[in-house]
């Protein structure tokens, strides 16, 4: 066997030749494996309409049960502590308070701590915990809509509180008060769950957000008001440990697949922009859902198409998660429809998808790291792929094998042929395509 000798070595590192490009967050080994969690309530479907997820490797709770489980907790507001919230965005109708400024934050928590013990048992739970809080947004400018319950009574608090000032004033210290307030509940309320759970992964349904019409227009990424809320929201993010988006679609986009690719795509890259800015160590887990309308059609399930935007998109974006939900409206009837779409579309085709990543993992990254997509791409050939290497593997194609001095991988003795066969199969992306057969496209 030939090794290059040390001078040589001394050569290739001074020249930027073992600069590792692709050294990316540690990675423990092993095939790509996006978790994907089975949230619906579909415990009660046995016997013949039993719903075997596990059999295609998706994750639930034991007896798909939402509370007691190892891989799952979900807290919706009108069942978990006391949230402030008008219910509806009817003013005539005010929970706890209404206004998150007229609501007992020391009362919620005491509730809230008893929710979570009761739903995680067990203090070493290591899932993800989701908070659902929907009813009234965190900031006031993403309060637009039926929303605007929240700005309109803040002022009318504010005026009442204040009758001698201006109306200026008077808004001011609204939008103030009301912000200050949201934010406390926010919080305190994750940070609760932080300290009872603490390996358990945190975080809020629905954040970060993206404008919904990214496929309508030439862009790609969420537009610049939308980083600009996400921002924003910097003191939420620092207290997470996990980012929760949704990409649900809805009947009215069902024929446009291309058109959801995009925003998935958009949303997607948002969020790891979130991530790498702000919350470094924060999981993502996507919501999605695999029925349009599950209160009026559940019959109707996302197609091929639209499981290729949606669930193959954000495991070959690589993403921790992959959350699957539904309601527990009418589950009952709707057990033989669900058992029927998983066994014959979305179990094979999550399969497809892993497998094609299994083949990428081999062939684009040597067996030696993860095999994803940095950016969306529709129908992506292999060198749009990147490897996130495992230690102490590096190199575009996870080739070298080096150890990591003041920030760079140095080698370890590499054959003369194993360096010129790495070089040429990662330069030659349409022969590897060929090898491959078109696999990775196949989903």
């Amino acid at each position: 066997m030939v090794v290059f000798p040390p001078p040589l070595l001394l050569l290739l590192y001074l020249t930027g030749s073992f600069v590792r490009t692709q050294y990316l967050a540690p990675y423990v080994g092993g095939a790509n494996r996006t978790d994907v969690v089975w949230m619906v309530p579909s415990w009660v479907c046995t016997g013949a309409n039993y719903i075997e997820v596990e059999k295609y490797g998706i994750k639930q709770n034991q007896d798909q049960q939402f509370t007691g489980g190892k891989v799952f907790a979900i807290f919706y507001e009108h069942s978990f502590g006391k949230i402030p919230y008008f219910k509806g965005q009817d003013v005539t109708k005010p929970m706890n308070g209404g206004l998150p400024q007229e609501g007992n934050l020391t009362d919620h928590l005491i509730e809230a701590e008893k929710n979570i013990i009761e739903t995680i048992p067990d203090e070493n739970f290591d899932g993800i915990a989701v908070i659902d809080i929907e009813e009234f947004r965190p900031m006031w400018e993403l309060s637009w809509g039926g929303f605007e319950v929240y700005k309109r009574e803040s002022i009318r608090l504010s005026r009442q509180q204040h009758p001698y000032w201006s109306p200026k004033q008077i808004a001011w210290e609204a939008e103030k008060a009301y912000e200050k307030a949201s934010q406390k509940f926010f919080i305190e309320t994750i940070r609760l769950g932080r300290r009872l759970r603490p390996k358990a992964k945190w975080g809020y349904y629905l954040f970060p957000k993206c404008n919904g019409n990214v496929g309508q227009t030439y862009e790609t990424d969420c537009n610049k008001q939308f980083q600009k809320y996400n921002d924003n929201l910097s003191w939420l993010w620092v207290e997470s440990t996990a980012l929760f988006p949704s990409i649900y679609l809805y009947t009215a986009q069902r024929t446009v697949p291309d058109y959801n690719f995009v925003n998935t795509g958009a949303l997607i890259t948002e969020t790891k922009r979130i991530k790498r800015n702000y919350c470094p160590n924060c999981q993502i887990h996507i919501f999605t859902k695999i029925e349009y309308d599950s209160y009026h059609n559940p019959e109707d399930f996302y197609s091929k198409q639209n499981l290729a935007s949606t669930l193959d998109l954000s495991i070959k974006m690589n993403v921790n998660g992959v959350v699957i939900w539904s309601t527990s409206q009418k589950i009952k009837s709707r057990c033989g429809y669900l058992q029927e779409y998983v066994t014959n579309t979305l179990g094979p085709y999550l399969q497809l998808t892993n497998r094609s990543l299994d083949k990428c993992r081999a062939d684009r990254c040597e067996g030696r790291g993860e095999c994803f997509l940095p950016r969306p791409k529709k129908n992506p050939a292999p060198y749009n792929y990147v490897c996130r290497c495992e230690r102490p593997y590096f190199g575009k194609s996870c080739e070298f094998r080096g150890r990591r001095v003041v920030g760079v991988s140095l080698p370890r003795p590499v054959t003369r042929d194993a360096f010129f066969s790495a070089s040429n199969r990662y330069n030659a992306p349409n022969q590897f395509y060929a090898a491959t057969n078109g696999s990775l496209n196949s989903v």
